[in-house]
């Protein structure tokens, strides 16, 4: 009965251990289509210095919760050059709106990212 129960139990935490495996290695990132952005809108791209990233982790922060922003069809953060990148859809949402949004993860918007 004992070797049952540890088998059981084994397979329990295999089954959570491979179901954690295939959520964490979904994108991160929303897609276009995930928001329902048609092609034919003129996306921007800004690039802005973002303060206090020292991780992977800092980076997944901040683009889980940018992505969750209506408008915004991709962002890639980078802690290694201090910046994110947001493409968005300027009639859904603001550049003031995506820098209140990191601001409020308890990172730092620096501003836009010169010569960009």
């Amino acid at each position: 009965m004992y070797n049952s129960l540890k088998n059981q139990n084994m397979r329990n935490i295999f089954f959570l251990m491979m179901l954690l495996s295939i959520v964490l290695s979904c994108s991160r990132k929303t897609t276009t289509e995930n928001q329902g952005i048609s092609d034919s809108v003129n996306y921007q791209t800004l690039v802005i210095r973002v303060g206090g990233m020292t991780c992977g982790g800092c980076e997944m922060t901040i683009e889980n919760a940018v992505a969750g922003i209506p408008g915004v069809g991709d962002i890639d953060a980078n802690h290694l050059d201090s910046t994110a990148t947001v493409i968005f859809d300027p009639s859904v949402t603001s550049i003031k709106q995506i820098s209140d949004t990191i601001n409020m993860t308890g990172y730092v918007v620096l501003g836009k990212k010169s010569g960009d």
